[in-house]
């Protein structure tokens, strides 16, 4: 079986063979016969030089007519060479955009960095809830707050814990459905191109082939090639999450990943009655093969477009604030229940492990890049295909990463300095709540939506 990695092989066969079909389809039915073409017309025996294995050269003229060498054969020599280079220019123009697809094992690595940052997002939604989470960081840091913040109770604390802790998983779970749908089309995108450079590789095969049969006996049969790049959108999200019964696992958001139904792939058959009958057939399928290609890749884009369009109008769902805490005696934000211990661990160990994979997630993502889907802008949507839109998804998720990491930072500082304030009093205790209190109320520093 022909493999993309056979082109340098296969191109300069089919171009020889394509020039064979040429010369025996021709009204004179030039005969091969070895390295020449040969007829005999008018009691006179005809040659045309044939091109080598690599397709190259050939159409020098000679006759055993004294008289037509000398006046007709420079003639002949410009005519016969000028018709086998318009043969391979036909084949060489029709291939040029195909001769550097992007190479699977370089869209792999992609994935993989993609799937690296859903992995580490994943089970945070479940563990806000108490539910069975993974052995994840952020998992199961979150059910070891939940766990602790029971130690606490008052007002502010309250709100604290039903407007960020609780809040926390979901959100997170939100993240991680926005890389779900980064790394489906990339998935998506790996397997496109692997169908592709197996079907250019087929389609040069059977034009080779349908080539050497006119050469050899005048007829081709049809040759069918079997285009496997349909579906492959919609086939991304399995690839990327195989076996998952749940894509999202946070429903209601408006993320989605591109859906479709198993699509019957599309045929194209290479013959002809002639060279140029079977060079039209070879251009029609490269053709219908990118026409295939384009189609899949619009899906992957306007998927990315709609789901960029669906966050920004929910930011609120992706985007969580932390209520600030402040210890003020006597009146309704009063803390009045709480084990320093406990808080401890969550201000200390809980909550800043959860920043730090936050922040390490989101460099992570950046990691991760489309460019190895770059090829001719002839094919597919153009040069970058889906490229800019999941670009600016990707930075879109870094982007609230980094603002969800500094929202828990600070969420952290301030409660652990509340509980330092419980316990001393100290001037320098409350002036850092103040200060750590200012920097909540001026805002998140990175802001995903400018």
């Amino acid at each position: 079986m022909v493999g993309y990695g056979d082109l340098g092989d296969l191109i300069p066969r089919f171009k020889r063979a394509a020039i064979d079909a040429y010369m025996r389809t021709s009204p004179s039915g030039w005969q091969i016969n070895g390295d020449t073409y040969e007829i005999n017309s008018s009691g006179a025996h005809y040659k045309v030089s044939r091109p080598g294995a690599d397709g190259e050269g050939g159409g020098d003229w000679s006759s055993d007519n004294f008289i037509a060498n000398i006046f007709v054969g420079g003639a002949k020599d410009d005519e016969f060479r000028e018709a086998f280079d318009s043969i391979r220019a036909r084949i060489d123009t029709a291939l040029s955009p195909w001769r550097s697809l992007p190479e699977p094992s370089e869209v792999e690595a992609e994935v993989e960095a993609v799937r690296q940052v859903t992995r580490r997002l994943s089970g945070a939604a479940a563990a806000s809830e108490g539910g069975q989470v993974g052995s994840g960081v952020i998992p199961g840091n979150l059910a070891l707050i939940l766990e602790n913040s029971d130690a606490m109770a008052g007002t502010a604390i309250a709100a604290f814990k039903s407007k960020f802790v609780a809040q926390l998983g979901p959100v997170i779970g939100g993240l991680h459905g926005l890389s779900v749908v980064l790394g489906s089309a990339v998935a998506a995108e790996k397997g496109l191109w692997e169908a592709a450079r197996q079907n250019v590789a087929e389609i040069v095969e059977a034009g080779r082939a349908a080539s050497q049969s006119l050469a050899d006996s005048g007829a081709t049969g049809q040759l069918k090639v079997a285009l496997q790049v349909a579906g492959w959108a919609a086939k991304g999200a399995k690839i990327f999450v195989p076996g998952a019964a749940q894509v999202f696992e946070v429903v209601g958001l408006g993320i989605e990943v591109v859906q479709g139904a198993a699509t019957d792939n599309k045929t194209e058959t290479i013959e002809g009655a002639d060279a140029v009958g079977v060079l039209s057939a070879f251009e029609g399928a490269l053709e219908a093969l990118n026409g295939e290609i384009r189609a899949e890749e619009a899906l992957l884009q306007d998927n990315l477009t709609k789901n960029l369009a669906n966050v920004r109008a929910d930011r609120s769902s992706y985007d969580l604030s932390v209520p600030p805490v402040r210890n003020d005696p006597g009146t309704s934000s009063d803390v009045i229940a709480y084990q320093p211990a406990l808080i401890q661990e969550i201000t200390r160990t809980y909550l800043p492990a959860i920043a730090s994979e936050l922040t390490e997630t989101g460099s992570t993502l950046l990691s991760a890049s489309l460019g190895c889907i770059m090829r001719d802008g002839a094919l597919g949507i153009d040069a970058r295909g889906p490229g800019a839109a999941w670009s600016e998804m990707r930075w879109l998720l870094n982007e609230l990463l980094r603002n969800l990491s500094w929202d828990v930072t600070k969420g952290a500082e301030n409660l652990d300095l509340v509980l330092q304030d419980l316990q001393s009093h100290e001037q320098q205790v409350a002036d850092d709540i103040a200060k750590v209190l200012a920097e909540l109320d001026a805002g998140n520093p990175t802001d995903p939506w400018n």
